[in-house]
């Protein structure tokens, strides 16, 4: 699966290059992104710690390739969703949570691990019904959206602003 990786500050949105899940979890344990993540979490202010999180993480597009992060940057959907769950109010209700999804019988969980703040969690897993994907693939006349701009100059749909309504729709279900 392709996935985008950023270099930081957050402003930046040009991804790096593409790497892999297996890629972004040697990432998350590596000495560069432990020594972030311990001066983050050793940051009392919360505007400070903000402030330090957008200068000094990199980050990644879990639900797909980018060629620029936003929405219509969107290449190649991944078949993967990112929730982030924050504010845990304790290390006991972290755990829980935690062992509740990655239990979860209905979801498939590719990564779960504790964000960088330390009271959340951020957890990926596979787009449940890839049935969605295939069908973006199709020039098919019979694809319909009610977002005229999907519409190309032969009436085909674009693949790719299908992707992105169906995507946001994933997050609803």
């Amino acid at each position: 699966m392709n996935i985008s990786f950023f270099n930081s500050p957050i402003r930046n949105t040009l991804p790096r290059c593409c790497v892999t899940t297996k890629q972004i979890y040697s990432y998350i344990i590596s000495p560069h992104a432990k020594e972030n993540t311990l001066m983050l979490r050793s940051l009392i202010n919360s505007d400070v710690r903000r402030a330090y999180k957008a200068q000094n993480f990199d980050y990644v597009t879990f639900s797909g390739r980018f060629s620029v992060r936003k929405s219509d940057g969107l290449v190649e959907h991944s078949g993967f969703l990112c929730f982030d769950i924050d504010n845990l109010p304790s290390e006991k209700r972290l755990q829980e949570i935690k062992s509740q999804l990655i239990n979860d019988p209905q979801l498939h969980t590719v990564l779960l691990f504790r964000s960088p703040s330390g009271n959340g969690l951020k957890w990926v897993v596979e787009v449940p019904d890839r049935v969605w994907l295939r069908q973006t693939e199709s020039t098919d006349y019979r694809v319909q959206s009610t977002d005229d701009r999907v519409q190309s100059t032969d009436n085909r749909v674009q693949s790719t602003d299908v992707i992105v309504k169906n995507h946001r729709v994933l997050y609803e279900r």
